[in-house]
């Protein structure tokens, strides 16, 4: 039925809708006119879209059919244009966000840390590293106490904050006294301080938990260097790097502590066993230039192996 043109009395839908029913109890079978002509042709688009379909009976015996609706709406709340429709199963409240227990927190400020630390960005890095100790409660499990202790005493130390670090380093051997990396780190710290004695032997116990790691026995050759033991040194050095990074590294040392013409000796023999050390022949250029290019070799970067760098700039890509 058109809208916008409605029925001229109230009986004249019912008229209408009588008239297409057919015979039934309450109506009398209609006359074939212009009325039923014209709902003939009306269903017959009908018709062709639903296909042959046997209509069922209206009547008592059969309530008339309600076409489904996609979506219900409210007046008051109409449904957004283009939103999906709505199912019964889709659950109302979004799903819970995993509760951030103890161990997530310590994991996520390491992992924020080191992002920190290796980019050089130490102050930021002790931050989070220090949260992470604050988060430790007796539901983390011993390494990764441990592992939080290490991080945190190894950036106070590329800080020079020996005097800190010192009490991170001994939680951490109570935790986990069979960890070399604990070991290494903390022997390094020793040798960054001075203490040839304590770095030595600390390191030494790194070697006899993980035998062969580079990285120990770099620094157990330079604490081995600096304390006097220079054979041993170069054996240390030799296992870890190879012959020739061997004596440079140990001219290293010996020109940090003065001893120029031992130095030079040394960067010598790595360029026979190396021709093409270029940081060897520029360390032989400085010396002789005199005090001052000794000096600037003094402070300068160590010629160890790039690929091996000392334990407390573990973080550090070499």
């Amino acid at each position: 039925m058109d809208r916008a043109d409605p029925p001229s009395s109230p009986d004249a839908g019912r008229h209408r809708i009588e008239g297409a029913r057919g015979p039934g109890p309450i109506g009398r079978a209609p006359r074939p006119g212009r009325r039923s002509t014209l709902l003939a042709v009306a269903l017959l688009p009908l018709a062709g879209a639903f296909g042959c379909r046997s209509m069922p009976r209206v009547g008592p015996e059969a309530p008339e059919p309600i076409m489904p609706s996609v979506q219900e709406t409210s007046a008051s709340s109409p449904m957004p244009f283009g939103s999906p429709p709505v199912s019964s199963t889709q659950p109302t409240d979004p799903e819970p966000l995993p509760e951030l227990t103890a161990d997530r927190s310590v994991n996520l400020y390491l992992d924020l840390g080191r992002v920190f630390e290796s980019k050089g960005q130490l102050e930021a890095a002790q931050a989070e590293y220090a949260r992470a100790v604050e988060a430790i409660d007796r539901k983390v499990d011993r390494p990764t106490r441990a592992l939080a202790h290490r991080r945190l005493a190894s950036v106070l130390d590329r800080q020079g904050k020996f005097g800190d670090s010192e009490a991170h380093y001994q939680a951490a051997v109570e935790l986990a006294p069979r960890d070399a990396r604990i070991w290494n780190n903390y022997g390094y710290s020793a040798y960054l301080r001075g203490d040839w004695e304590q770095a030595i032997a600390r390191l030494r116990k790194a070697e006899k938990l993980d035998p062969g790691d580079p990285r120990t026995l770099t620094n157990l050759g330079l604490a081995l260097a600096a304390s006097g033991a220079q054979d041993e040194a170069l054996d240390a050095f030799t296992r870890a790097n190879g012959p020739a990074a061997a004596q440079a590294n140990l001219a290293y040392i010996l020109a940090a502590t003065g001893r120029d013409e031992q130095a030079r000796d040394r960067y010598e023999q790595a360029l026979l066993l190396n021709p093409k050390d270029q940081r060897s022949r520029a360390a032989i250029d400085r010396l002789d230039a005199g005090p001052d290019g000794a000096e600037a070799l003094a402070a300068g970067p160590s010629p160890v192996d790039p690929a091996v760098v000392p334990a407390s700039f573990e973080a550090t890509p070499p």
